[in-house]
Order: C-alpha cells, then sequence, then structure tokens
C-alpha cells in the first residue's frame, strides 16, 4: 500500500452493486466490504497479524455469515455472504 492511506470503489457486478473502502489509523487497517443480494465474496484483508483480525467488533473467525479461510503471507482471507461488512486488522 505503500503511502496511501485509504481508497473507496465500487463495481456493478452481475448481481448488484459490490463496494470496498479502507483507511490506516493508528497501526490498524479498517475495511468495509459490501456484497450483493444473493452473492458471495472472498475478502483479502491486509494485515501482520491475521489471527487478530475482527469483523463487527469480534474475532473474524467467529462472525455471523464469515468463514475463515487458509490466509496467505501478509493477507488474512475469509468468504463472507451477501451484507456489509466491517474488518478491523493489525497493519504496520
Amino acid at each position: 500500500m505503500g503511502d496511501v492511506s485509504w481508497a473507496q470503489t465500487e463495481i456493478r457486478g452481475a448481481r448488484g452493486r459490490i463496494e470496498s473502502n479502507w483507511y490506516r489509523e493508528n497501526g490498524e487497517l479498517h475495511m468495509t466490504v459490501q456484497v450483493p443480494v444473493n452473492a458471495r465474496a472472498q475478502i483479502r484483508v491486509p494485515t501482520t497479524a491475521a489471527t487478530q483480525v475482527t469483523e463487527g467488533g469480534v474475532p473474524a473467525d467467529e462472525a455471523p455469515s464469515v468463514r475463515a479461510l487458509t490466509s496467505d503471507p501478509g493477507y488474512a482471507r475469509f468468504l463472507v455472504g451477501s451484507g456489509t461488512y466491517r474488518f478491523v486488522a493489525p497493519y504496520r
């Protein structure tokens, strides 16, 4: 991500609008993702500690409609259903 401190984008998919935005603050990455009705998405959250990622204020792997997948180096990965998700992750 370099010196970029925030980003926002949206795209119209086959099932509706998909939105994503994030910002960095105080050593954390805050990411919001919106997935349209009747769709699923794989979310990759950049982080320095995949096991410490939260969604909606609880550990992400315990959050409703969130399934933890095998993480990639530097990323936590999750499978989610339709809805809005708010991830917070350590990021230095």
